[in-house]
């Protein structure tokens, strides 16, 4: 959704603060001055031999009068997850009337990776993240650089990994945590990767 040009998307970095609190939708979305909040609920099912299921219940809300514009329950195989992830994303865009161009159609509907086991090792990658973005810790920082390059090596042509991996070791340089021109060359490395792949897409740039 953050790729579409109508549309202003708060980063989950200020949103994942919010995982745990008491706070309504009202006051949530007047401190972030948002007009629209989607939440909502993920299940993953493991089953042995493969079989597994996720059951994902996203919800559009209003939030200038708590109001629910959209609700729906999804609950298909694993490897439908990123077609439910498009479903998802088409019918928000449908809620709120939004023009999408062609190209950003394609990116709605673009599978990140076709390695169910890489991006599931990016999505914790993701939660290591935001643990070290709010803690400036080395440690975690470290920890989600590992994460991002075992996705990596499961999918070379990951690229959300390979920019999250940029993004990761430029945020350690940037803030202090290692200023070094070793940290600064790792971050370069991974951004030339994500160019060569693909040099027009927005996260890119």
């Amino acid at each position: 959704l953050a790729a579409l040009h109508g549309l202003g998307v708060i980063s989950r970095t200020s949103a994942v603060v919010y995982k745990k609190t008491n706070k309504s939708i009202k006051e949530i979305g007047a401190e972030l001055n948002v007009d629209y909040g989607l939440t909502g609920t993920v299940r993953w099912d493991r089953k042995p031999g493969g079989q597994d299921r996720v059951r994902v219940t996203p919800q559009l809300i209003r939030v200038s009068d708590d109001t629910q514009l959209w609700s729906e329950s999804y609950d298909s195989d694993l490897k439908d997850l990123f077609s439910v992830q498009s479903d998802i994303a088409e019918k928000v865009v449908k809620q709120l009337d939004i023009t999408v161009l062609e190209p950003e159609r394609r990116a709605l509907e673009a599978k990140p990776t076709n390695n169910l086991e890489a991006y599931d090792y990016y999505l914790r990658a993701i939660e290591a993240y935001n643990q070290a973005y709010i803690a400036s810790d080395r440690t975690k920082h470290e920890k989600t650089i590992e994460l991002l390059e075992r996705a990596i090596q499961l999918d070379p042509n990951f690229i959300v990994a390979i920019i999250l991996l940029s993004r990761v070791h430029t945020r350690m340089h940037l803030v202090g945590i290692d200023r070094t021109e070793e940290r600064l060359a790792k971050a370069t490395e991974a951004l030339n990767r994500a160019l060569a792949l693909e040099p027009d897409l927005p996260d890119v740039q």
